[in-house]
């Protein structure tokens, strides 16, 4: 097509934009997103200076990368992201909107949401072992949707599409806004937190991609300490088996890595066939571990799951750090602590990040996926290289 054919077409296009916009009908294009508070920032893929939401849209719309936008009246600041999800904003902001682009076309470019694939946006990948083979090749973790077998409505997932494709699952990180771990049994179960930075997927999600039907799991754990350094613990096999509202965990062989944290779950304190615990939920055999320290347990264990690390500074609560020799459980995570013995070779430093995630990579008739626990920068090929 002539040049410029091809920029009367673009203006006309932009012109069409500008119409509709003018109606108020962004409504056609876009969804109302929601805003967190984090004092961490989130990758943004570009920021402008735009006076009103039509035009930040417009902008968007134009864009074949942006999916979704952000909006602050107060400072006239277009932020365009490339992924989906929710917009971050700093403490005190407002006159911010968030707005996530609907799967579609406009105007004869069509363009789907993170996770969907056909035509007309009709299909929704089963999980992350698929993001790649469907044009989802960035080289950095990315919010997108997953339908596996079994469930309803597709979901958001913090995704790294490359290598195979890794699910985060539980994300820890001391330096971020605080986030509440020690939460009910149905809080666990539907997920909580933002997908970046402290958050939990929740076992109505982690059961199902676990239950992929001809895939195989195993279980890799890696943890960033304050001084930067990291360990990683691996498994070769894993399941998460839901009877009536009890979620018990199975492990397969410890396998040691180049920079191996230890055996903390199948070495001196065995957790396979454990149930998990919450506070009003207590599978710990009466010691109430959930209620007395925070966080979540494993059945008949002082095994920590999901340590509230706030807590850890309240005199009533500092005993759990000379106790506690294991601490990271089935898909979730404890903490290193500074007056903690070491099991093999686990660090005595404090965690200043942690992040799991599940890790796929297909072999010839078989998908084998890891979930693991990610580190800003990693030592080992195997892993991404940045998350």
């Amino acid at each position: 097509m002539p040049t410029r054919l091809c920029r009367f077409v673009e203006t006309l296009k932009i012109l069409s934009l500008l119409t509709r916009f003018a109606t108020g009908d962004i409504s056609a294009y876009f969804e109302k997103s929601w805003t967190y508070v984090d004092v961490c920032n989130e990758p943004v893929q570009a920021t402008l200076t735009s006076h009103s939401v039509d035009s930040c849209a417009i902008i968007c719309s134009h864009d074949s990368e942006c999916r979704r936008f952000l909006f602050c009246s107060s400072t006239s600041s277009c932020k365009l992201y490339m992924d989906n999800g929710g917009c971050r904003i700093a403490e005190g902001t407002l006159g911010c909107s968030c707005f996530l682009k609907k799967n579609g076309c406009i105007n004869g470019s069509c363009k789907c949401q993170l996770g969907y694939y056909g035509d007309n946006c009709q299909h929704v990948i089963k999980d992350c072992t698929e993001a790649e083979e469907h044009g989802i090749k960035y080289n950095k973790p990315v919010v997108l949707y997953v339908k596996p077998p079994g469930v309803t409505e597709p979901f958001n997932i913090v995704c790294y599409p490359l290598g195979g494709g890794w699910s985060y699952f539980l994300h820890r990180n001391s330096q971020c806004q605080f986030e509440n771990f020690n939460r009910s049994l149905m809080e666990y179960e539907t997920g909580f937190g933002t997908f970046r930075h402290n958050m939990w997927l929740g076992f109505d999600k982690i059961v199902p991609l676990l239950s992929i039907p001809n895939a195989a799991y195993s279980f890799n754990i890696n943890l960033l300490k304050e001084d930067g350094s990291r360990c990683d613990t691996y498994y070769n096999g894993i399941l998460l088996n839901k009877v009536k509202r009890m979620y018990t965990l199975y492990l397969g062989q410890y396998v040691a890595t180049k920079l191996p944290c230890g055996n903390s779950f199948t070495g001196i304190l065995y957790l396979n066939g454990k149930s998990f615990s919450t506070a009003d939920r207590d599978l710990t055999g009466g010691n109430n571990c959930a209620t007395t320290l925070g966080g979540v347990f494993v059945q008949n264990q002082w095994q920590n799951i999901t340590f509230d690390y706030s807590s850890s500074h309240v005199s009533d609560k500092n005993n759990y750090h000379k106790e506690i020799l294991a601490y990271f459980q089935s898909g979730a995570c404890g903490l290193y602590t500074k007056n903690a013995p070491p099991v093999g070779s686990l660090t005595k430093t404090l965690d200043k990040q942690i992040c799991h995630c599940l890790r796929a990579v297909k072999y010839y008739r078989c998908r084998l996926s890891n979930f693991t626990k990610c580190a800003h920068t990693s030592h080992d090929k195997s892993l991404p290289k940045v998350l």
